[in-house]
C-alpha cells in the first residue's frame, strides 16, 4: 500500500517522464484533443466564474492553468511532489497565472491543516484520488475545506467489477502490479461512494466519462517504459473508469 511518502518519491522520480509523453496534463483517460479534455472537465467539474477551487493532486499545474485561462477562479495546487510544485510554479509564471494559482506541497489526507475549514467552492481530485492509501481519510479531508453546498468531484479509474470469478481474480492481478508500479491504492467505486457518504456528502452525479478515449499517450509511455501489466499474458480491461460528483449538505 502506498504511502503519501512513496507517491512524493515516485513522482518526484518519474514526472519529467510523464511530461515527455503526456505534456502539460499528466492524465491517461482522455480524448485526442486536450483542450477538448479539459474543456469536458471544466464543465462536468462545474467550474463557474468567482469560485475558490482546490485541485486536490494537481501535478504540474497543467488542467489548473486551462482552467484559470478559461474562467475567473483562484486555484490552490497542491502536489505531494516537490518536484511537481515547482515544475508548476515555472509554467504558471510563464503563462502569468502566478497571482491566481497558488502551489503548496503537501498531504490532500489534511487539507484542513493546510487551508482552514469552509475555504472552497469545488475540490477536485483529477486520476490523484487513486494514490490515496485511505480514500475516506482524503474525502473527509475534502469535506472540511468545502463551504456548505459546495463540491467534490472526483475523475479516476477503478477496480472492474467481473461475474466470473477466474475473471476476476485476473482483474486483481493486474490491479497489483499497477499498484506497485505507480504507486497507487486502487479501489471498488462501491467502496469509495460509500466513503463519500459516510463523510457527509450527498450523491450529485455517477457517470462513466463521456468523451472518445484515445489510448495514445498512454500506450506509448507504456511501450517506452517497458511495462508488463499482463504478467505476459494478452492485455484486456481490467479498469473501469468513473467520474463522481457530491456535494456538501
Amino acid at each position: 500500500m502506498a504511502e503519501p511518502s512513496e507517491v512524493r518519491d515516485y513522482y518526484d522520480a518519474w514526472t519529467e517522464k510523464y511530461v515527455d509523453d503526456f505534456g502539460e496534463c499528466i492524465q491517461a483517460h482522455r480524448p485526442t484533443s486536450e483542450d477538448e479534455f479539459l474543456d469536458y472537465l471544466m464543465t462536468s467539474a462545474g467550474i463557474r466564474d468567482g469560485q475558490s477551487v482546490l485541485d486536490a493532486g494537481c501535478g504540474i499545474c497543467g488542467p489548473a492553468r486551462y482552467f484559470a485561462a478559461h474562467r475567473d477562479v483562484t486555484i490552490d495546487a497542491l502536489t505531494v511532489s516537490p518536484v511537481q510544485a515547482e515544475i508548476g510554479r515555472e509554467r504558471n509564471r510563464a503563462a502569468g497565472l502566478d497571482a491566481r494559482i497558488r502551489v503548496a506541497v503537501g498531504d490532500f489526507h489534511q487539507l484542513a491543516a493546510l487551508y482552514g475549514r469552509e475555504r472552497f467552492d469545488l475540490v477536485y481530485f483529477l486520476e490523484s484520488l487513486s494514490h490515496s492509501p485511505r480514500p475516506g481519510e482524503a474525502l473527509r479531508s475534502a469535506y472540511e475545506v468545502l463551504k456548505p453546498g459546495g463540491i467534490v468531484y472526483v475523475k479516476d479509474y477503478f477496480i472492474r467489477r467481473c461475474e466470473d470469478a477466474e475473471e476476476q481474480r485476473r482483474v486483481l492481478d493486474v490491479i497489483g502490479r499497477v499498484d506497485a508500479l505507480f504507486a497507487t491504492n486502487t479501489a471498488w467505486v462501491s467502496d469509495v461512494e460509500e466513503e463519500l457518504r459516510a463523510a457527509g456528502f450527498f450523491w450529485r452525479s455517477a457517470i462513466h466519462p463521456r468523451f472518445v478515449v484515445d489510448n495514445g499517450r498512454w500506450q506509448q509511455f507504456e511501450r517506452r517504459h517497458q511495462f508488463d501489466l499482463f504478467g505476459g499474458e494478452p492485455s484486456f480491461d481490467w479498469s473501469e473508469w468513473w467520474e463522481l460528483r457530491y456535494q456538501k449538505g
